[in-house]
Parts: C-alpha cells; sequence; structure tokens
C-alpha cells in the first residue's frame, strides 16, 4: 500500500490491523469490512459514485507516506535509537 500511496494511487484495502494502520478511510485511501463480499462491493459502489474526491484522496495518501514513511525519516528514527543504545560518545552502554 505505502508504494501504491507513494505514487498517488489511491488504495483499496480491507480494514484489518496494518491496513488500518496506513490507511485513513476516505482521506488516503478506502478501507472496505473484511470477510464481507457485500460490504466490499458497496464500498467499492460508493467510492466509484465519489469520482470528485479521488484527486484529494491521492494527494493525502502521498502527503501521508512522505510525512509518515519516508526513509530517510526513518533512518534518523532509528540513528536516535541506536546513539541513545550506545551512548552519545560511541561508548557501549553496560
Amino acid at each position: 500500500p505505502l508504494e501504491a500511496m507513494a505514487q498517488r494511487r489511491i488504495v483499496a484495502a480491507s480494514d484489518v490491523g496494518g491496513h488500518r494502520e496506513l490507511i485513513t478511510d476516505g482521506q488516503t485511501g478506502l478501507l472496505f469490512p473484511p470477510d464481507d463480499p457485500a460490504g466490499m462491493a458497496a464500498s467499492l459502489a460508493d467510492f466509484i459514485d465519489r469520482r470528485d474526491s479521488w484527486p484529494t484522496m491521492r494527494e493525502a495518501g502521498r502527503a501521508h507516506v512522505a510525512a509518515h514513511h519516508d526513509w530517510a525519516r526513518n533512518v534518523q528514527r532509528y540513528q536516535r535509537v541506536y546513539q541513545d543504545l550506545i551512548g552519545h560518545d560511541g561508548s557501549a552502554v553496560a
């Protein structure tokens, strides 16, 4: 989903764990009920009827990925964790 969102593709996915963490329904993508073919069909039909919201949703998805899942930002977050673990001077924590 993140790769697609970064490329301004609208992601439709079942409303479960990881998808729910990445997609805000109706804003950055589309979530439909899991294990419910009729619910999925209804969600997709409603989505198709809201074509005017697609450009905004495409941009919101791309912006979400850039703000929260960019590799450069993730490296900075991990770098801080590792620096805290080994101590800022480079010596190992006892």
